[in-house]
């Protein structure tokens, strides 16, 4: 069992830290997972080197509940699932050392499988790989800053290479940062979406998320956002253009139509590539009814 973390040690795993370098500590063992959980080893020493997350090496590519890969459970969910008896790919006492762990310490958890590249994506890739256990922390949805640009260049990037969004540089992002919105969890950003104005008209893209919180309402909610910043800033109608029939539902469900591309504004057709196989929705906001102005009448002498 891991005793204590010597001087030399830590002062190694720091200096690493101060490089910009990411320390990664092996703890070998013959033990199950479960065994060495159980007996505290591998959070003990997380603990003692200070590490922000903890990685779980095991057989399991990442949590199943039921058919469903749980890509990012908070430690209410897993006790909900534990007190349904939720069907899953894991020994229910190595959810219980999980759910233990979290209630304990400030830490993040990442059960991780043992192929051949998901350590690697795991931590030097924007994408992760597996199941992050975390604790419930507040959703925020924001107007992007300037010390978000890299990590906004960074969430777009995949989008960027597999054609869903146009290229854009960050030099590009920092001049337009305040059309941003990023979606953040523990303060880290997990998806955005932007708004680019074109006269009366706005137009909703960029749209980006990060794999492991896919599938949870965030870019839905991002969106509504976008919409309701829309309306306040006296937008008449918002567009929004996509190849990915997801996307076409999406917008679909927002109350969007499909329109052709021709009616867009002349001045987003002049920069835009018409090449591309997008096609095009279109959202106008109820014009609002300005109330009458009464004048002000003295009342009747009794």
């Amino acid at each position: 069992p891991v005793k204590s973390v010597d001087a030399k040690s830590k002062e190694a795993v720091d200096h690493i830290i101060g490089t910009g370098s990411t320390p990664v500590v092996f703890l070998r063992s013959g033990k199950t997972l479960e065994e060495l959980l159980a007996q505290n080893d591998l959070f003990e020493l997380s603990r003692q080197l200070g590490a922000r997350r903890t990685i779980l090496v095991s057989p399991y590519p990442g949590l199943m509940l039921g058919e469903h890969l749980s890509s990012h459970p908070t430690e209410q969910d897993i006790r909900k699932a534990l007190h349904e008896d939720t069907p899953c790919n894991v020994s229910r006492r190595l959810l219980e050392l999980i759910v233990a762990e979290l209630s304990e310490a400030e830490t993040e958890i990442i059960l991780l499988g043992d192929a051949p590249g998901d350590l690697y994506q795991e931590i030097f890739t924007h994408r992760g790989c597996g199941t992050l256990f975390t604790h419930s922390y507040p959703n925020v949805i924001r107007t992007a800053k300037l010390s978000d640009t890299h990590q906004i260049a960074l969430l777009l990037r995949p989008t960027v290479q597999n054609a869903s969004v146009l290229p854009v540089s960050e030099d590009q992002i920092a001049e337009h940062i305040s059309q941003f919105s990023v979606y953040t969890v523990n303060s880290q950003i997990v998806a955005l979406a932007k708004l680019t104005p074109y006269g009366s008209a706005v137009e909703l893209g960029k749209f980006a998320t990060l794999p492991r919180y896919q599938g949870k309402g965030r870019a839905r909610e991002l969106a509504l956002y976008l919409l309701e910043k829309a309306k306040r800033k006296s937008f008449r109608s918002v567009f929004a253009l996509s190849m990915n029939p997801v996307m076409w539902k999406f917008f679909e469900h927002l109350g969007f139509s499909e329109t052709s591309r021709d009616k867009l504004p002349e001045e987003w057709s002049k920069q835009y590539d018409h090449s591309r196989p997008s096609k095009a929705f279109w959202l106008d906001f109820p014009v609002r009814k300005s109330r009458p102005v009464q004048s002000a009448q003295s009342p009747s002498a009794s």
